[in-house]
């Protein structure tokens, strides 16, 4: 009966240390830096004068975001997203003259903007917690183009959706670690894929 007892009170008084590290309502900041990939190919620069050419899909991508979790399981983000940039190198043959002129070829384009999202968490235990997003994405597309007629720019705007999937380590009750996936949808007429790791922050 003693050993009984003796348990019982060990675990009442671990309670509060198991409940420590859950997440809490109220509102959050946090940033995450990591890699982009955009899901672009020669063809996408191809106007029909293309010989040949090469594609860098991969960036350098940030963001920086607040929200307000309503319940430890439902929270609204707002964020500014940063995707980085893709290069593309190649030769154009200049046989009919539709966007490149004949010679090398090059063109950098990056995108960035501002988004809002639903975020929807689910605790796996004490410090590890997975989550859902899904909302919209204010993009803006810059390009710089360069070839024998000389450089010129191009830029569009527009929104698309975006979703994604993460995974979270509680420090504490204000603190966590995040590594998450998002994809970034008609930016203008192609996806990004964001992979980053990141701190959060509860505000109180």
């Amino acid at each position: 009966m003693r050993k009984l007892l003796c348990v019982g009170a060990l675990a009442a008084g671990m309670a509060p240390i198991g409940a420590l590290y859950a997440i809490e309502p109220g509102p959050y900041l946090g940033f995450g830096i990591g890699a982009t990939s955009y899901d672009l190919g020669v063809s996408d620069y191809d106007d029909g004068n293309v010989t040949r050419g090469s594609v860098d899909t991969s960036g350098t991508g940030y963001k920086l975001y607040g929200g307000y979790r309503f319940t430890p399981n439902i929270g609204l983000e707002a964020y500014y997203a940063n995707l980085g940039n893709t290069t593309f190198n190649g030769v154009a043959n200049g046989t009919t003259k539709k966007h490149w002129n004949f010679g090398d070829i090059s063109s950098k384009s990056s995108v960035d903007g501002f988004g809002a999202a639903m975020v929807g968490t689910f605790p796996v235990n004490r410090d590890f917690n997975v989550h859902g997003k899904f909302g919209l994405y204010s993009w803006d597309f810059d390009s710089r183009e360069t070839d024998s007629g000389g450089s010129f720019r191009d830029s569009d705007s527009g929104t698309g959706l975006m979703y994604g999937l993460g995974v979270s380590y509680q420090f504490n009750f204000q603190t966590a670690l995040q590594l998450e996936w998002e994809r970034y949808t008609d930016v203008p007429s192609f996806d990004v894929n964001f992979f980053s790791l990141g701190l959060s922050f509860l505000l109180y």
